[in-house]
């Protein structure tokens, strides 16, 4: 059995829903105990241009796998650790937003090289549902003004541009080793995932 699941997506695409439902209903299933709000714990990432940003939440991603895989070690808990975003978030923002040439070239290069510094990759679940469904959840979560602040440092994100680059870009890592990829959060996915699970290779 997996030790430590990770779960990446575009965001809006209902990962959030997706580990709630797993914890609720699987008693094998543990959240992550660490993780950071960038804008409450980080604030300077408003200031933030494309590339720090992206740098900045690749190497914390980095970290977090890093940590969740030494606290499993040490722990030795029978149950599975579940960690919201990847290192192949990174991977997909980072090739969506140099897509849309948002990076120069130099800034681009910088990235490739840190992400070809990492030596290893997580079990991943990658949900990926089509843009126009990710769009609509974007809009009724900005209706009900739940995420304000991100909503407005990130705006360039909610865009349908950015979201269908997004949705390519994570599409193309669904034959990379360690993950399954989803389009959905449903039922027949949450079976998928369980036997997945069961799978240690």
């Amino acid at each position: 059995m997996k030790q430590v699941i990770f779960f990446s997506g575009p965001h809006g695409s209902g990962k959030t829903t997706l580990i709630e439902k797993l914890i609720s209903r699987h008693d094998k299933f543990q959240e992550n105990k660490y993780d950071i709000d960038f804008l409450k714990d980080y604030p300077s990432i408003k200031s933030m241009n494309n590339f720090e940003r992206c740098l900045i939440r690749l190497y914390h991603r980095y970290y977090v796998q890093n940590y969740s895989w030494k606290e499993v070690e040490k722990n030795k808990d029978s149950k599975i650790t579940v960690v919201s975003r990847s290192i192949y978030d990174s991977l997909a923002y980072i090739d969506t937003y140099n897509n849309l040439n948002k990076f120069s070239d130099q800034q681009y290069s910088i990235l490739k090289r840190v992400m070809e510094g990492v030596d290893r990759y997580p079990d991943t679940v990658i949900l990926n549902p089509a843009p126009d469904i990710i769009m609509e959840r974007l809009m009724k979560r900005r209706a009900r003004g739940v995420r304000k602040e991100r909503d407005a440092v990130f705006k360039e994100e909610d865009t349908y541009e950015f979201i269908s680059k997004l949705y390519e870009s994570f599409s193309k890592l669904k034959n990379y080793p360690n993950v399954l990829y989803i389009e959905d959060n449903g039922e027949k996915e949450m079976k998928l995932i369980d036997e997945w699970c069961q799978n240690n290779n």
